[in-house]
């Protein structure tokens, strides 16, 4: 199925973007950029033009719906284009005008790519649109007409009402003759491609899109929460279990509510950590960033076979690019953390500020360092893990701990795993297996790291330099040297081995990542949490940047870091979230939006990170040591 320009762009854009041959305006380091929509500037992240257009538009193998037919899809209730720039705007998403990375302008983070490794889809349609990790990684702070965009900081889109009403608009769609009927003509509005179908070509679209939409609804109803998300938040974790455990094994009991949802977190320095995630729960080492990577794409909308009733280790079919991977894990080692101080935000007060940094030193810096320097490609970052605790350790954090729980605890029927090594490769797994009498209990966190580390096997048959890649980037420069030259060697004579030789050439890759070693020394501290223990915990990070990251805890149930700074019991308890307009007085977003914020809903309690240990009671009874750290977070 290809494209025709009415589809998309006018003839006047596609000529502009043939005669820009796909060069880039350098401008965009800083200031306005190409595909900039309305009043839109960067701030200087380490990021060129190109970086940027790569970030925001690099396919990463998740299928959504064939792409032209979000191109011409209608709004369910009337006849504007779901993916109008109002409409996406609405929804909290990115609008962008068409580059040449992105013909058609598409918001940040939406891509197109082709379905040739899912044989389902491409009988529908040979491209289809997808997520790339930019859509929920890519922000904006507002103020007095500015728009900030900026890279790595959490997205104000409303994740569920998008795909919820993505599919109310197909459903709309196919219930109204008039509107399927435009909706038809739109993307074959080619006459060539519309003779080249059989007479039955109208009735065949509307079966498939019936078929799409039903595998759209189901999506949605298996990963729904107890409440709604709301804007910036998303229990990806939930729905990566669910589609790991439930969709990929076939067993529709494993599902369990996706209600732990959390803020998206920014992820400039995510290559530097030495753990990642909320709870600390990757390593970045061995499999640690492509499989914290293949992870997220299978939780949205990738797909995956298990291949779960053959025990010969050929790995998992799955839509994931591990190419495309790879290059976003590279940019996000380039990135660097935004600055107030490239903005027009009111500069803070130096005075204040110096007297809000000797008190960082003595409340904050112990769990959150300010000793860093952004600049330094090699910086290294290391977790601060904190258990969630409870009312008796005063150290504790007690915040809402449904993320960390879930995570820990939710197990899964697997009968179809017994006696398969829980991570796919002995060398991975250290020899254990899915036990037989542990088949209606297994953890669901072995499931992902099965499906995973399956999904990397297959790509590394199909195509091993594009997997070393993968599995350099976002490493250091010491490590990088280690793995091109081991992986220098596989490939040598990889073309003229065996299957079973080309599985033990792929266990000796992974043992140059060390056996049981890290890229990074192991974490001093919260040594019990997971994974060297047992304790669920969030992890302490440094703060850079911390302001163009609101709403704040993992599940953004405070919407300021003046509240974050108070005792909880004197932080707003309901509030709006939606606006990307920001308060600089309070660091934060102000109270606006479409969502209700109720931190009395399961999974949004806003209490914990607070008493005598974290400063509170102190800051609440001495405003002026209050605005003097928040303005020295301000120069973070």
């Amino acid at each position: 199925m290809r494209i025709s320009t009415s589809c998309g762009l006018s003839l006047t854009a596609v000529l502009w973007l043939a005669a820009t041959q796909f060069s880039f305006a350098q401008t965009c380091d800083s200031g306005t950029f190409d595909g900039a929509f309305d009043t839109e500037v960067v701030l200087p992240q380490n990021l060129d033009c190109e970086d940027r257009q790569k970030f925001w538009f690099t396919d990463q193998g998740s299928q959504i719906i064939p792409y032209l037919w979000f191109l011409n899809l209608e709004q369910a209730g009337n006849t504007e284009k779901f993916a109008s720039p109002s409409n996406i705007n609405r929804l909290g998403y990115l609008p962008q005008s068409p580059t040449p990375m992105n013909p058609d302008g598409l918001p940040i983070g939406f891509t197109f790519g082709n379905a040739e490794d899912n044989f389902r889809y491409k009988l529908i349609s040979d491209r289809w649109l997808g997520l790339t990790c930019s859509a929920c990684h890519t922000g904006q702070v507002e103020y007095q007409g500015a728009k900030f965009l900026i890279d790595g900081a959490p997205t104000m889109g409303d994740f569920e009402a998008t795909f919820t009403e993505l599919v109310e608009a197909m459903q709309a769609t196919l219930a109204d003759d008039d509107k399927f009927d435009r909706f038809a003509a739109s993307v074959f509005s080619d006459a060539e491609e519309r003779d080249i179908k059989s007479t039955g070509w109208k009735s065949r679209l509307r079966r498939q899109l019936q078929k799409v939409t039903d595998i759209r609804d189901v999506w949605n109803e298996r990963n729904k929460g107890d409440t709604a998300y709301g804007h910036g938040r998303l229990d990806a974790l939930g729905a990566i279990y669910n589609e790991t455990s439930v969709s990929a094994l076939e067993e529709p009991d494993n599902r369990e509510p996706a209600n732990a949802p959390v803020s998206y977190p920014f992820v400039w320095d995510t290559p530097q950590h030495d753990k990642v995630q909320w709870n600390g729960s990757v390593r970045n080492a061995k499999l640690g960033a492509l499989g914290r990577n293949v992870g997220e794409v299978l939780g949205v909308f990738g797909s995956l076979d298990l291949r779960k009733r053959i025990v010969l280790p050929l790995g998992h079919d799955s839509s994931v690019d591990v190419a495309g991977l790879a290059t976003l894990e590279t940019l996000l080692w380039k990135m660097q953390s935004p600055r107030w101080s490239d903005t027009t935000l009111p500069a803070p007060d130096e005075d204040l500020a110096a007297q809000g940094k000797l008190l960082f030193k003595d409340m904050c810096a112990s769990c959150h360092t300010d000793e860093f320097d952004r600049a330094d490609i090699n910086r290294t970052v290391r977790a601060v893990m904190i258990p969630v605790g409870n009312e008796d350790n005063p150290r504790d954090l007690r915040t809402d701990e449904t993320m960390a729980r879930n995570f820990l605890d939710r197990t899964s029927q697997a009968p179809d795993l017994t006696g398969q090594y829980v991570r796919y490769l002995i060398t991975a797994s250290e020899g254990k297996k899915f036990e037989e009498e542990n088949e209606n209990e297994v953890k669901k966190i072995q499931i992902l790291a099965y499906a995973v580390t399956g999904a990397i096997v297959r790509s590394f048959l199909e195509d091993p330099r594009a997997v070393i890649d993968a599995l350099k980037a976002g490493r250091p420069e010491s490590t990088q040297d280690r793995l091109q030259e081991a992986g220098e060697r596989l490939l040598a004579k990889w073309d003229s081995s065996s299957r079973e030789a080309k599985l033990e050439a792929i266990k000796g890759f992974l043992d140059t990542f060390g056996d049981k070693q890290s890229d990074y020394e192991p974490v001093a501290s919260g040594s019990s949490c997971f994974p060297e223990g047992t304790k669920a915990c969030y992890k302490a990070r440094p703060l850079n940047g911390i302001w163009a990251t609101a709403p704040y805890l993992h599940n953004g149930s405070v919407r300021t870091m003046r509240d974050l700074l108070l005792p909880a019991d004197m932080r707003e308890k309901t509030f709006k979230v939606g606006s990307r307009e920001f308060d600089p007085e309070t660091i934060g977003f102000v109270s606006e939006g479409a969502f209700d914020f109720d931190t009395s809903a399961p999974g949004n309690s806003n209490e914990g990170h607070d008493g005598p240990v974290y400063g509170t009671d102190e800051l609440a009874n001495d405003p002026d040591k209050l605005k003097a750290l928040l303005e020295y977070l301000k120069t973070l």
